[in-house]
């Protein structure tokens, strides 16, 4: 893969292509949340913010990458965590990332990754 500044890279694509993918230690954050422990990572993008969340205790599991429309408000991350498992997320299990993106109100799907 050659990086060119005429060309604009699809990030959650590209993601999605590669699995599974380690959040990096350094930088990244733990959550404990319902008894279990989460790393996560937040980043800017062209079209706003996206966390990018694993399960801490497993080292392949399935990421979950939730954009958001604006700057990232961490205040979304339990309930985005909460809704990606209700909606199909496996954090213990290995798959391609689950993308999903926040709405006005709710959260929506973009890629399941299996």
């Amino acid at each position: 893969f050659i990086f060119s500044p005429t060309h604009s890279i699809d990030f959650p694509r590209l993601l999605a292509s590669v699995s599974p993918m380690a959040i990096p230690k350094k930088g990244s954050r733990v959550m404990a949340h319902h008894d279990k422990q989460y790393r996560w990572y937040a980043r800017a993008t062209e079209k706003g913010s996206e966390i990018l969340v694993e399960y801490n205790e497993i080292s392949d599991g399935q990421l979950l990458i939730i954009q958001l429309p604006k700057v990232c408000n961490l205040g979304l991350l339990e309930p985005a965590v909460d809704w990606a498992v209700k909606n199909g997320w496996k954090p213990a299990e290995t798959h391609k990332p689950l993308i999903m993106r926040k709405n006005r109100d709710t959260f929506k799907i973009i890629e399941l990754g299996y």
